[in-house]
């Protein structure tokens, strides 16, 4: 819940000047079918990418596939029948593996003219079609570049495949309105995307809301939405599944509770919104693990503040929870919000910044010291973090992820969990960059 990973210019033209609310409504649709996803090994991808572009595999076309928080959390349970893919039995490997190979060599050439003809397209493929990789963007502007290889190239087209059935069940929440309606929904969400009014007011303030990027009324504008399913989707998803690769190549704890072989992976995210952080997750244990695409191995819950994110989580296949206030829950809230059961991995992004507070700390340590959860992976968007001495006095292990360039304090991704848990490697986060699929995502100061 917070601002892209790079500034956004500040003005947007057309828009109105006073944004409006619009309720989603969301308990009237059930969630659309999701597509399914597979783990895609690096030089599968390279060599089945090489072998359509040079004629020899021939694929067919598949199908394209305000709450004050003083309430108790409510659970809000996925509905529809179960798919292959997310929610259903596995399909088969190989024929996602092409599936997805065919998505990769769909999506646009970068170049001059495709950029202006394609607006709203945020991921290009390399114009050098040895080099198989891709640019994308993650500020609606596309003015910072950012790129990956064959890999990253793969699970991005299928990410916006993904998010297309967002943006559909964004669009259903829309209502039935005339054309100059929904414009005028559109252009407000636009407005308070750029804009950020409740970041201005309350920027200056001190406390626990400073720096708060859109308030919770904000967050429930279905135009406001449909933006950042659009633009968050690529941030989000890209930070947490390089996340992912620095936690588990830096602790060996943190790679055995991630890639779990014996029994279901329980994730939860805390502001975790349309659900992308989970995304990331999913797809990083099916890319790691060679697993079959079988979602009965996960159990992920998506715990926000607004119920009005409900369809977009449930829509790709994980359990929702709302309202649920960090400020005021205690451990056992977390339980209850999953089921009833432990929750191997906690996933705070971008939340820090409502909640820095030592009860928010005291709330950390009750969880992992109770067993209610085995490691915290952390996500903010400044550098330095003032959890972390609070953390750190708790006698708790917490790992700084990003490499620390030029002497510079990088606190914007970290481990967290109990210090007699923690198994760290000898891996230099340096050399773990160079591996990391979204190269210099967060981006580096002065890159």
């Amino acid at each position: 819940m917070s601002e892209t990973a790079a500034p956004e210019p500040e003005k947007q033209e057309g828009a109105p000047s006073e944004p409006a609310h619009v309720s989603g409504e969301t308990s009237r649709y059930d969630p659309p079918s999701p597509p399914p996803s597979a783990f895609i090994h690096d030089q599968d991808v390279i060599d089945l990418n090489q072998e359509i572009a040079n004629g020899g595999l021939v694929i067919e076309n598949g199908e394209n596939g305000d709450s004050n928080g003083d309430e108790p959390p409510t659970k809000r349970r996925r509905e529809g029948s179960p798919v292959a893919g997310v929610g259903g039995p596995a399909t088969d490997p190989a024929e996602e593996k092409t599936r997805r190979a065919q998505l990769a060599q769909q999506v646009p050439v970068f170049s001059r003219e495709s950029m202006e003809e394609l607006p709203e397209q945020m991921i290009f493929r390399e114009s050098d079609s040895s080099r198989s990789g891709c640019k994308f963007y993650q500020d609606g502007r596309r003015l910072y570049q950012f790129q990956c290889g064959p890999v990253g190239l793969t699970l991005l087209a299928a990410l916006v495949e993904r998010v297309a059935i967002t943006l559909e069940k964004n669009a259903k929440c829309m209502g039935e309105v005339s054309e100059d309606q929904r414009e005028h929904i559109l252009a407000q969400g636009r407005e308070l995307y750029v804009q950020k009014p409740s970041l201005r007011q309350t920027g200056r303030k001190s406390g626990i809301n400073r720096n708060v990027t859109w308030s919770i009324e904000e967050y429930g504008h279905v135009g406001l939405q449909r933006q950042y399913l659009r633009l968050k989707s690529i941030q989000r998803f890209t930070e947490t599944y390089n996340l992912c690769q620095r936690a588990c190549q830096r602790d060996r704890h943190a790679r055995k509770v991630v890639l779990k072989s014996d029994s279901k992976l329980r994730v939860a995210s805390i502001g975790g919104g349309p659900g992308f952080e989970l995304d990331a997750i999913r797809e990083f244990v099916w890319r790691e693990t060679r697993s079959l695409t079988d979602q009965s191995r996960f159990e992920f819950y998506s715990i926000d503040l607004q119920p009005d994110w409900k369809p977009y989580p449930e829509s790709l296949g994980f359990n929702f929870v709302a309202p649920f206030d960090i400020n005021s829950v205690n451990p056992e809230d977390l339980r209850s919000a999953c089921d009833g059961k432990d929750i191997d991995v906690l996933v705070i992004s971008y939340l820090l910044i409502y909640c820095t507070t030592e009860r928010t700390a005291d709330f950390f340590e009750q969880l992992l010291r109770q067993g209610i959860v085995k490691i915290l992976f952390c996500s903010e968007r400044t550098h330095k973090q003032d959890i972390v001495p609070m953390l750190v006095r708790r006698n708790l292990s917490v790992t700084h992820l990003m490499p620390q360039y030029d002497n510079q304090l990088d606190q914007r991704q970290l481990l967290v969990q109990l210090k007699e848990s923690a198994e760290p490697t000898n891996a230099r986060p340096e050399d773990i960059e160079e591996e990391c699929v979204f190269v210099n995502v967060p981006f580096k100061k002065g890159s």
